[in-house]
Parts: structure tokens; sequence; C-alpha cells
């Protein structure tokens, strides 16, 4: 009776640690300066020309057929879209070249190594060439930094083999194990009494 008593506590633990670990990949608030219409993603436009700024973006959802483009570049160089969107200016935006956009993206890791797609204004996306691969400036707990020459399709793309991205389905795998465990032990009691 006590082993089933531990055994069912020490499930329900493992249960409960596995739950809080997968609430760290929340990413912060979004920004207040940026309008998005993709879930997990905003922006903040933090520097015009090596200027600080509080310049407004709209994050938008892209079409199938770029998102396919943007997969084939990503694979081709070794790497897996991890979240796609599209970058616009609002009216309110004075966008220079070198515009330095920080974006808030859930599930990104400090120290993740990621990289950032862009399809340049007037570029064909099925040309693989085309997408420009952008080494961050930053990458944080839920955002990435990046400079762009235009604002326009991105992808954020994680490393096909990458070990950050194999964490959260093992953690999930491990809950449902365990509350596996406590729905047997459970049924067990009740069958013994």
């Amino acid at each position: 009776m006590k082993l089933r008593k531990f055994i069912t506590g020490a499930a329900v633990l493992a249960l409960m640690i596995v739950m809080m670990a997968t609430s760290v990949f929340a990413a912060g608030s979004p920004s207040k300066e940026s309008t998005s219409t993709v879930p997990g993603v905003s922006g903040l436009n933090i520097k015009n020309d090596g200027v600080d700024c509080s310049l407004p973006t709209i994050i938008t959802p892209v079409t199938v057929a770029t998102q396919a483009q943007a997969e084939a570049a990503a694979n081709k160089i070794g790497y897996t879209v991890f979240k796609f969107f599209d970058l616009e200016e609002t009216e309110l935006s004075v966008f220079k070249e070198n515009t330095t956009v920080k974006m808030m993206v859930e599930g990104i890791l400090a120290g993740m190594k990621v990289k950032v797609l862009h399809l340049p204004d007037g570029k064909d996306g099925a040309v693989i060439a085309n997408w420009e691969v952008i080494d961050p400036d930053e990458v944080g707990a839920g955002y990435v930094t990046a400079t762009f020459t235009n604002l326009s399709p991105v992808a954020i793309v994680v490393p096909t083999s990458s070990k950050t991205g194999e964490t959260l389905p093992l953690l999930t795998i491990a809950g449902i194990i365990c509350l596996a465990g406590v729905v047997i032990c459970g049924a067990k009691m009740k069958f013994a009494k």
C-alpha cells in the first residue's frame, strides 16, 4: 500500500515538473509597438541606421507557396523553418537601410543556433539563391535580433539536427508516461479494494 502511494506521488511529481519545464518555452509579452496576426510572434524596430528608435512593424502570415520556398532554402543549408512571417512597415515607419528588428518569437532559447532567411523585395522566392541567410545580431530567450536592408518575408530557421528542438517532445513523452502510470496505479488500487 505504501509503495503504491509512493509510486503515485512520484508520478504526479514528475508530471508537475514536466508541466513546469514546458512553460519555460513561452516567450515574453509582445511589444506594444507592433501589430501581429502570427501566433507567437511580435516585433519592434529597435535601430534605424544605428539610431535607437521605436518604429512600429506589422507581422502577417505568408502564403503556403512562399513558406514552401523558404523551407526548400532552409533545407539547402541544413536548417528547418522554426517560424515564418512577413515583416511590413506601417504608415508611421520611416524605413531606412540597415534597420535592426527585434523579433519576439515563442520557443527560441538563449544561445540557440538560429539563422534568419530573408527574401528581399522584388525577388522570386522560387529561386533558392534569392533567399539571404542572415546571422542574427543576438539570440535570447524568446527573441531574435537581426539587421535587414528591407522588410519582407522572414523565416527563423534552426539546424535540422538541433538538440534544443528535441527537448520539448521528450518532456511531453515523459509526462504522458507519468500520467499513464498514475492512471494504472489508481486502477490497481480500486481493483485491490
